[in-house]
C-alpha cells in the first residue's frame, strides 16, 4: 500500500465516522504499517484486525470501537490514544507506550483464530500504562507481566486469571475489580485501592501492599500475607525482589539475604521466602503459617513458639534452629528433588536438615519426618505422630 492510498483511506474513513457523503469505513486487515507516524488520526469503528502497527507512533489517535483483533502494536507509542470499547482480543502490545491511554470497556481477552492450534493471549508485558483508564475493561487472562500501571484506573474491570506478575500498580485504582485467580506475585500494589475487589484464589505472594486499601476486599483462598502491609516498606521491597528472583529462576530481582534479622511476633502468614538466607534470624512467636521456605537457610534461627502450620520447609536447612514449642502441624519437611540447569530432574534428593535442632514441646502432629535429617535433634515433650516415633528417640 502506497502512502497516498493510505492517506485516501484515512480521509474517507473520517468522513464515514462523521456521516458525510463520500465516506467509507477503513478496512486495513493485515496491512503492514510498521514504524509509521500516524498521530491524532481517527480510526473509530475501523476494521484493523491483524494490522501491524509495531513500532509506530500513534499518539492521540482514536481507535474507539475499532476491530483490532490480533493486531500488532508491539513497541508502538500510543500514549494518549483512545481504545474505548475496541476489540483487542489476542493483540500484541509488548513494550508499548500507553501512558494516559483509555481502554474503557475494551475487550483484551484471548483471541482464537480459526484453524490455529490455540488461543492468542493479549500481551501487554513490559508496556507502560501509567495513568491509563481501563475502567470496566475485559482483561481476563491478559498478560501484564512487569508492566507499569502506576495510578492506572481499573475500576470494575474483569481480570480473572490475568497475569500481573511483577507489575507496578502503585497508586492504581482497582475498586470493585474482579480478579479471581489473578497472578499478582511480586507486584507493587503500594497505595493501591482494592476496596470491594474480588481477589479469591489470587496469587499475591511477595506483593508490596504498603498503604494499600483493602476495605471489603474478598481474599478468600488468596495466597497473600495479610500482615505484610505492616512491615517496613524496605523489607516489603526486599520480599518483592525475592519473589521475582524465585519466579524468574534468578533472572530478575534479588535473593533475600536477611541473616540475623529480627521479625519476632510479626504476622508473615503465607510469606514467600523459598531459597532465602534467614540464618540466625529471630522469628520468636511469629505467624508463619502457609509460608514457603523451600530450600531456605534457617540454620541457627530462633523459631520458638512460632506458628508454622502448613508451612513448606522442604529441603530447608534448620540445623541448630530453635523450634521449641513451635506449632508445626501439617508442615512439609520432605526432601526436594534437585534439577539440572535445564530444569530437568536429576533423581537426587535434598533432605530437610533438622540436625541439632531444638524441638522440645513442638507440635508435630500430621508431620512426616522420615526423610529429614534429625540427628542430635531434641524432641523432648514434643507431640509426634507414630510414624515419627523412631526419629524422636
Amino acid at each position: 500500500m502506497t502512502p497516498e492510498e493510505l492517506v485516501n483511506i484515512i480521509k474517507k474513513h473520517d468522513r464515514f465516522v462523521h456521516g458525510l457523503v463520500g465516506g467509507e469505513r477503513a478496512v486495513l486487515k493485515g496491512v503492514k504499517l510498521k514504524g509509521l507516524r500516524l498521530t491524532n488520526l481517527n480510526f473509530q469503528h475501523a476494521i484493523l484486525s491483524g494490522i501491524d502497527f509495531s513500532g509506530a507512533t500513534l499518539e492521540g489517535s482514536d481507535f474507539r470501537f475499532a476491530d483490532l483483533f490480533t493486531a500488532n502494536l508491539e513497541g508502538a507509542n500510543s500514549s494518549g490514544a483512545k481504545f474505548d470499547r475496541a476489540d483487542l482480543r489476542g493483540a500484541k502490545l509488548q513494550g508499548a507506550e500507553l501512558q494516559d491511554a483509555s481502554f474503557s470497556e475494551a475487550d483484551l481477552r484471548p483471541g482464537l483464530i480459526m484453524g490455529a492450534a490455540g488461543e492468542n493471549i493479549t500481551d501487554l508485558s513490559e508496556a507502560c500504562l501509567d495513568r491509563a483508564n481501563l475502567e470496566g475493561a475485559q482483561l481476563a487472562r491478559a498478560c501484564f507481566q512487569h508492566a507499569s500501571l502506576k495510578e492506572a484506573v481499573l475500576r470494575r474491570s474483569t481480570m480473572t486469571a490475568a497475569n500481573m506478575h511483577g507489575a507496578d500498580l502503585s497508586g492504581a485504582d482497582l475498586e470493585g475489580a474482579r480478579a479471581e485467580s489473578a497472578n499478582f506475585s511480586g507486584a507493587d500494589l503500594s497505595g493501591a485501592r482494592l476496596d470491594k475487589a474480588q481477589l479469591r484464589s489470587a496469587n499475591m505472594r511477595g506483593a508490596i501492599l504498603a498503604e494499600a486499601s483493602l476495605s471489603e476486599t474478598d481474599l478468600m483462598d488468596a495466597r497473600v500475607s495479610p500482615g505484610s502491609r505492616q512491615l517496613p516498606v524496605d523489607l516489603q521491597r526486599t520480599l518483592r525482589d525475592h519473589a521475582l528472583w524465585v519466579e524468574s529462576n534468578a533472572g530478575r530481582g534479588q535473593r533475600a539475604s536477611l541473616p540475623a534479622i529480627d521479625l519476632s511476633g510479626l504476622d508473615m502468614r503465607a510469606a514467600y521466602l523459598s531459597g532465602a538466607d534467614l540464618s540466625r534470624a529471630r522469628f520468636t512467636a511469629a505467624k508463619l503459617s502457609h509460608g514457603l521456605f523451600v530450600l531456605a537457610d534457617l540454620s541457627h534461627a530462633d523459631l520458638s513458639n512460632a506458628d508454622l502450620r502448613h508451612a513448606d520447609l522442604a529441603g530447608a536447612n534448620l540445623s541448630q534452629a530453635d523450634l521449641s514449642f513451635a506449632d508445626l502441624r501439617h508442615a512439609n519437611f520432605k526432601p526436594v528433588e534437585l534439577k539440572d540447569q535445564k530444569g530437568q530432574p536429576t533423581g537426587d534428593l535434598w533432605p530437610t536438615k533438622l540436625n541439632g535442632a531444638d524441638l522440645r514441646g513442638a507440635n508435630l502432629i500430621h508431620v512426616d519426618l522420615r526423610q529429614a535429617d534429625t540427628s542430635d535433634a531434641d524432641f523432648s515433650d514434643a507431640k509426634i505422630d507414630s510414624i515419627n516415633e523412631r526419629k524422636s528417640h
